[in-house]
């Protein structure tokens, strides 16, 4: 992620002082001193924690080709909230790239579940 964003900043010529350990515009603001607990210890492990704990209490109530459509939705989903919050600005093209190859992803995952339970569907009728 870090690299995609700085070259980001590359190609936009951006004139923000995005390669500082600022809080705001700085890619390298979570190395900062002040602020190290806090986005190390309590957003990186905390966050990573309960998501792979999630996804696996996810997976006890629904099946898992359901889990892994809504995982490849979330990002896109993530970014429509931001927008009508005011938060970020509108999806660009990048995001409509990245937002079709996961709902490319997502068709094929539920494509491809059909298709296995058909087979064993017919194996146990022709059985």
């Amino acid at each position: 992620m870090f690299i995609l964003a700085s070259l980001g900043v590359i190609i936009t010529n951006s004139d923000k002082p995005v390669f500082s350990m600022g809080a705001t515009w700085g890619l390298l603001g979570f190395l900062d001193s002040e602020r190290f607990f806090e986005m190390i210890v309590l957003q990186g492990f905390l966050c990573g924690l309960c998501a792979g704990f999630g996804q696996i209490f996810c997976m006890f109530f629904n099946a898992p080709v359901l889990t892994q459509s809504v995982l490849l939705a979330v990002p896109f989903l993530a970014e429509g909230f931001a927008f009508a919050a005011n938060v970020d600005k509108p999806l660009n093209f990048i995001s409509f790239f990245g937002a079709f190859f996961a709902l490319v992803g997502i068709f094929k995952i539920n494509r491809g579940d059909r298709q296995r339970r058909a087979i064993m569907i017919r194996e146990q009728l022709f059985q």
